[in-house]
């Protein structure tokens, strides 16, 4: 296990995550490991992202914009 040395520098780090993931919800955790290493040359792996998805309480489902179809089977005689 690594061992975080500055603990305000990890917090910034998830303030960065949770702000990648509020501008690009639909971003897979891929795509925010290659986000936060372009904003703070730390590379982390998907796994570990989805760690601090889960510690920071935050959701990357998909949002849908459109609602349900609402079809009746109706017989017309």
């Amino acid at each position: 296990m690594v061992e975080v040395k500055n603990r305000s520098c990890w917090d910034e780090q998830l303030t960065l995550v949770k702000l990648l993931i509020e501008s690009d919800n639909d971003a897979t955790l891929v795509e925010l490991c290659e986000q936060l290493e372009q904003k703070t040359q730390v590379k982390i792996s998907r796994s570990t992202m989805g760690r601090v998805t889960q510690k920071l309480n935050l959701t990357r489902k998909k949002k849908h914009c459109t609602q349900a179809k609402n079809i009746q089977n109706e017989y017309k005689n």
